[in-house]
C-alpha cells in the first residue's frame, strides 16, 4: 500500500507542476504580447502605455471609443471646409489638430466622451474585467417616488474615472494648451455624465404597477454629439493665467480685459483663432477642401461657393436613360420605350474641354477653373416597371487654383442689392470652421455700403469678400 500511494501523490504532484508551468508560460505569453502591442500603438503617452500593458483587455475598448468619437466629429462637421480630419502625428484619437482652435477643443471633448461611453457599455455588458454594473444603486428604495433601484444601472462613474486616467495622461507639457486640453476633456465626459437616462419597468398582477425598478442606462452618442456641436458653436475664447513663482500656466480665463472670470465646467474653450481651413497647411494641421464634394445650389456650409474658398468648382451634368412604357408582346418579349434626358447643368461638363458655352461679360469671373473632374453612376432597379434603369449623378468636386477676377471693385460693388445680399451671407453665420471672420460688423445700410464693398474687395481674390462678390446674381448664368 506505501508504493501505490507514494505514486499517487507523485502523480499528483506531476499533474499540479504541469498546470503550474502552462499557466505561467501563457501568462507570460499574454504579458509579452501586450508589451508588443502596446509599443506597436503611435502616440501613446508613458503613463497610457502602462495602463495598456497592465489591462490589455481595455486597450480594445478605448480604440472603440475613440473611434466612436471621430465618427460622431466626422458626422456633425461633415458639411463644413473642416471635417474632422487633420495633417499631423497619428494616434489612437487619429490625427490631432496643432492649433489650439475651437476645432481642437471639439475633437478633445468627443474623443474624452467616446472613451467613458464605450468603457461604460462595456462593464455594463461584462466585457471587462474589474467592472461590472452599478453597485451603489443595488436595493436602493425611493419612497418618494416609488420605485427601487435594479437590473443593471451603468457604472458612469467608473466610465469616466477610467477616461480620465487614460485620455488625461497624454498632457505631459505644463503649457496653456495642456490646460485648454484638460477643460475640454472634463467638459466632455461632464455632458456625458449629466445626459444620463433612467429607465423603469412595472412589476404586477393584470399589468398593474405594483413595485416599480428602474436602473441608469446610457444615452445615445448622437445625443452627446449634437450637444457638444452646440458648445462648440459657442466656445469660450480664454487666455493662460501664470499665478505660480515659476511662472507656470496655472489656470484659464475668459479673454476680456479687466476679466478674471473663469470658464464654466462644460464649455468648451479655445486659446487661438481657428484658420480657414481652404489650403493644405503643415503648421495648422489643415488638409484644405481640394477635391470635397459640394453643393453647388446650397448657400450653406456645404455649397460650393464657401466649401472651395473661391479656386471653383467643377460640375459634370448628368443623363437620366430609363424605360417606360413596357408592355408584353405576344409571344414572348417586352416591348419599352427609351426615354433621355439631359438638362443643363453649371460649371464644366465633360465636353467643355475648349470653354465653350460660358457666358462672357461683367461676370466672366463666374467661370471657374477646372481642376477636378468627376461623375458617380448609380444603377437601380425601377418600380414601377422593374427595369434597369441608368443614372448619371451630377458631382460638384472644389478645385485647386484660385480664379483670376476679371472685374474691378467698382464693377463687383455696382449692384447695391446684389452687395447687401452678399454680405448678410457672409455676416449672418460667424463661423471660423464655415469660412467666415469671427466678430464681424453687423451687416451696413444706406450710403455706406457701397464704399465699405469697395474697400473690402480691395483685398484682392483672395479675401472671403470677394470670393462672395464676384458671384453672379440668380438667373445670370448657368454657374
Amino acid at each position: 500500500m506505501h508504493n501505490p500511494f507514494r505514486q499517487w501523490i507523485s502523480y499528483v504532484l506531476l499533474c499540479f507542476g504541469i498546470i503550474y508551468l502552462r499557466l505561467g508560460a501563457l501568462s507570460s505569453v499574454v504579458a509579452l504580447g501586450a508589451n508588443i502591442i502596446c509599443n506597436k500603438i503611435p502616440g501613446l503617452a508613458p503613463r497610457q502605455r502602462a495602463i495598456c500593458q497592465s489591462r490589455p483587455d481595455a486597450i480594445i475598448v478605448i480604440g472603440e471609443g475613440a473611434q466612436l468619437g471621430i465618427n460622431e466629429c466626422q458626422y456633425q462637421f461633415r458639411y463644413g471646409r473642416w471635417n474632422c480630419s487633420a495633417l499631423g502625428e497619428r494616434t489612437v484619437f487619429g490625427q490631432e489638430l496643432r492649433v489650439g482652435s475651437r476645432e481642437a477643443a471639439f475633437t478633445y471633448a468627443i474623443t474624452a466622451a467616446g472613451v467613458a461611453h464605450a468603457v461604460t457599455a462595456a462593464c455594463s455588458q461584462g466585457n471587462l474585467s474589474n467592472c461590472g454594473c452599478d453597485r451603489e444603486k443595488q436595493g436602493y428604495y425611493n419612497q418618494e417616488e416609488g420605485w427601487k433601484w435594479g437590473g443593471c444601472s451603468a457604472d458612469i462613474k467608473y466610465g469616466v474615472e477610467f477616461s480620465r486616467r487614460f485620455v488625461d495622461a497624454r498632457e505631459i507639457k505644463k503649457n496653456a494648451r495642456r490646460l485648454m486640453n484638460l477643460h475640454n476633456n472634463e467638459a466632455g465626459r461632464k455632458v456625458l455624465e449629466e445626459r444620463m437616462k433612467l429607465e423603469c419597468k412595472c412589476h404586477g398582477v393584470s399589468g398593474s404597477c405594483t413595485t416599480k425598478t428602474c436602473w441608469t442606462t446610457l444615452p445615445k452618442f448622437r445625443e452627446i454629439g449634437y450637444i457638444l456641436k452646440d458648445k462648440y458653436n459657442e466656445a469660450v475664447h480664454v487666455e493662460v493665467v501664470r499665478a505660480s513663482r515659476l511662472r507656470q500656466p496655472t489656470f484659464l480665463k475668459v479673454k476680456k480685459a479687466q476679466s478674471y472670470r473663469k470658464p464654466m465646467d462644460t464649455d468648451l474653450v479655445y486659446i487661438e483663432r481657428s484658420p480657414n481651413y481652404c489650403e493644405e497647411d503643415s503648421s495648422t494641421g489643415s488638409v484644405g477642401t481640394q477635391g470635397r464634394l459640394c453643393n453647388r445650389t446650397s448657400p450653406h456650409t456645404d455649397g460650393c461657393d464657401l466649401m472651395c474658398c473661391g479656386r471653383g468648382y467643377n460640375t459634370h451634368q448628368y443623363t437620366k436613360v430609363w424605360q417606360c412604357n413596357c408592355k408584353f408582346q405576344w409571344c414572348c418579349f417586352v416591348k419599352c420605350n427609351t426615354r433621355e434626358r439631359r438638362p443643363r447643368g453649371s460649371g464644366f461638363s465633360p465636353g467643355d474641354v475648349d470653354g465653350e458655352g460660358f457666358e462672357d461679360g461683367p461676370h466672366a469671373a463666374s467661370v471657374y477653373l477646372s481642376a477636378s473632374r468627376a461623375s458617380r453612376k448609380a444603377l437601380t432597379l425601377s418600380e414601377e416597371s422593374g427595369f434597369l434603369r441608368e443614372q448619371t449623378a451630377a458631382v460638384s468636386r472644389c478645385g485647386a487654383a484660385p480664379v483670376t477676377p476679371t472685374t474691378t471693385p467698382a464693377v463687383v460693388c455696382e449692384d447695391v442689392l446684389r452687395a447687401r445680399f452678399a454680405l448678410q451671407r457672409i455676416w449672418k453665420m460667424s463661423r471660423p470652421a464655415s469660412g467666415y471672420a469671427e466678430g464681424s460688423a453687423p451687416v451696413p445700410d444706406g450710403l455706406r455700403l457701397q464704399q465699405r464693398c469697395e474697400e473690402q474687395t480691395a483685398g484682392g481674390p483672395h479675401s472671403d469678400l470677394w470670393i462672395v462678390m464676384v458671384l453672379p446674381p440668380t438667373g445670370d448664368c448657368s454657374v
